[in-house]
């Protein structure tokens, strides 16, 4: 579970969030993500103490942040996650770790950046955890942080789903490192605007797998 680093821009730094933390994380995940897509009070005490949730800063304020949780702890995330497991393929989900709630603060400084950030932060853990059955991520539709990023450390989009309160995500997977079925060097075959997600969605239930962006970030490339 290899990712690409990009170095974070200057005064921002990544650590751990505490529950000291709460306040500033729900004021931005309120301020990223639609009244159906944030995590309810309980959940977040869940993320708190059955996974972990990492903090990019820029200075003392909250720029990013991510939630990394174990595939099989009981929480409601983890268990609305679990029924999308075959579509991700991953081989071994008992090891496997959910990376959910990514949120990027509005008007972020390069937002990609810290999106790579947080999302080598979450595979380190997983791995330093000896979670290594690969890595699912569910990212809502609606005010997504960059994706580029989630191909760059690997990943592949494999659904077009809703996992919790009917928000539609991005179902993207990262297999442990030398599974071939996420590690192709296949041309890409077939292109898909990200704004018609009713054809992406029905591209991805065909068995198409995006695996980069265009080079004008408006198109997804899709093989099979």
């Amino acid at each position: 579970m290899q990712t690409t680093r990009r170095p974070l821009p200057p005064r921002f730094s990544c650590r751990r969030l505490l529950s000291s933390d709460r306040g500033d994380l729900a004021e931005l995940q309120r301020s990223c993500f639609a009244p159906t897509a944030q995590p309810t009070g309980a959940e977040l005490e869940d993320d708190l103490h059955l996974g972990e949730i990492w903090g990019v800063f820029e200075g003392r304020a909250l720029a990013g942040a991510v939630t990394l949780l174990p595939l099989d702890a009981a929480c409601r995330p983890c268990l609305a996650a679990a029924e999308l497991v075959p579509l991700a393929g991953l081989p071994e989900p008992g090891r496997a770790s959910l990376v959910c709630d990514l949120a990027l603060a509005p008007g972020a400084e390069d937002p990609a950046a810290l999106t790579a950030a947080l999302l080598a932060a979450a595979a380190d853990r997983a791995l330093g955890a000896g979670r290594d059955g690969g890595l699912l991520a569910a990212v809502p539709v609606k005010n997504a942080p960059p994706l580029g990023p989630f191909f760059d450390a690997g990943y592949l989009l494999t659904a077009l789903r809703p996992m919790l309160r009917l928000c539609a995500c991005f179902i993207f997977a990262l297999a442990p490192q030398g599974e071939t079925i996420y590690n192709r060097g296949d041309p890409a075959a077939l292109r898909c605007p990200f704004s018609e997600t009713r054809l992406l969605g029905r591209r991805l239930e065909e068995g198409w797998r995006g695996t980069a962006l265009s080079a004008d970030g408006e198109e997804l490339l899709l093989t099979r």
